[in-house]
């Protein structure tokens, strides 16, 4: 292995000696070894990290949110390059469109020798929005972890998302409601879908982009639409909610938004997940620290397979649910590691500075190859006359 002091680790960067030694006492980039001179020495695997954070800091995240995400960032160079340049097309659209507002400020002052204020307050907006990379950082990273975990290690040949296509009958006006990367559509070539007319909505702006980038061959529209603010008339005959209905506030008062909502002729695919879902995951986690929870609420509880066709029968007609039957047999204790990581609980914070603890003990404790089931299913369901 070799191994760089901090003069050549800073020199191959094209920074400071000084920048490495902050970075060092920050604990944002530790060498690898310190001797017993105690000089510094780095490896490549510093240098990757020192590339992250670099590249981070240049899209204007602070020190301590690019040590957040550090800590416990994938240490694979094709997802990190990948997520970056996701994040470089993003900031390009918004510095363009932050250019042209700018423009048109420019234009409507020579014309009338004052400010549009209104122009100016979306200028002011653009800037503010641009600075949400953090966010938007993480999640699709570990939307995209979580993704390919599933795609990677599944016995069933048949994929979740071709599955979903298999019992979802496109009609008509289509809307989907938390589309996120916008995944699901990749099985279907663009040329079948011309029929439809599809809005993909997400309450991310940041992932509607990495939607439109995904699927710049398709021709869907694109909206900002948050689940928890459903008012007004949803004219669709095709509504799909793909692992979305579970982040409700009220899961009865947004049932009975759409219910009221929707058109007579309107269906539903709502897909969910149960209570033993992964649950292999959750004990193994739960083993070497009981505090850790991979999410803050048990989203299966808000509605899930055992709940879910109760509640959806008061408000739809002819709910039905489709079981979709896999499990997983994990190999590789890195790919664990990550999607342990890309979770939604507070596992970030109790394993901060213990990643290398945690990784031994999923060591010892895999054998071979992992099973760990899951339990994922789709509702389908059509608009009730009288619902209460």
């Amino acid at each position: 292995m070799e191994y760089l002091n901090t003069g050549q680790i800073a020199k191959l960067a094209g920074v400071s000696k000084r920048t490495i030694q902050y970075y060092d006492r920050y604990d944002l980039l530790k060498p690898s070894s310190v001797n017993d001179k105690g000089y510094r020495f780095y490896t490549n695997k510093d240098l990757f990290k020192l590339q992250k954070i670099l590249s981070l800091k240049y899209f204007g995240l602070s020190l301590s949110e690019i040590k957040d995400i550090v800590d416990v960032d994938s240490n694979r160079i094709y997802d990190s390059l990948l997520i970056q340049k996701k994040l470089l097309i993003q900031k390009i659209s918004e510095m363009s469109l932050i250019a042209d507002t700018i423009d048109d400020i420019l234009i409507s002052y020579k014309e009338k020798s004052e400010v549009d204020w209104q122009e100016f307050m979306e200028l002011t907006r653009l800037f503010a929005k641009s600075r949400d990379v953090s966010y938007y950082y993480q999640n699709s990273n570990n939307l995209n972890i979580r993704i390919n975990f599933h795609q990677k290690y599944q016995s069933n040949k048949l994929e979740w998302f071709p599955f979903l296509k298999s019992k979802i009958n496109l009609k008509g006006r289509v809307l989907e409601i938390g589309c996120g990367s916008g995944n699901y559509w990749l099985n279907y070539q663009a040329k079948d879908l011309i029929k439809n007319e599809i809005i993909l909505s997400d309450k991310s702006e940041g992932m509607l982009n990495e939607a439109k980038e995904n699927l710049k061959n398709y021709n869907f529209n694109y909206q900002i639409l948050d689940l928890n603010d459903l008012n007004g008339s949803l004219a669709y005959d095709t509504i799909i909610i793909n692992h979305t209905l579970f982040f409700a506030n009220d899961i009865n008062l947004t049932l009975r938004k759409l219910s009221q909502n929707i058109k007579e002729d309107t269906t539903l695919y709502i897909s969910t997940y149960g209570s033993q879902h992964m649950k292999e995951i959750r004990e193994l986690v739960s083993k070497f620290d009981k505090r850790i929870k991979l999410s803050n609420i048990n989203y299966y509880e808000v509605f899930g397979i055992e709940n879910g066709k109760e509640l959806l029968n008061k408000y739809f007609d002819e709910v039905n649910l489709y079981l979709y039957d896999d499990y997983l047999l994990v190999s590789d204790i890195d790919d664990m590691l990550d999607y342990i990581l890309s979770c939604n609980g507070n596992q970030n914070e109790i394993l901060k500075g213990r990643i290398a603890e945690f990784r031994q003990f999923l060591l010892n404790e895999v054998k071979g190859s992992y099973r760990i089931n899951k339990a994922c299913g789709l509702f389908s369901a059509s608009k009730k006359k009288a619902y209460l």
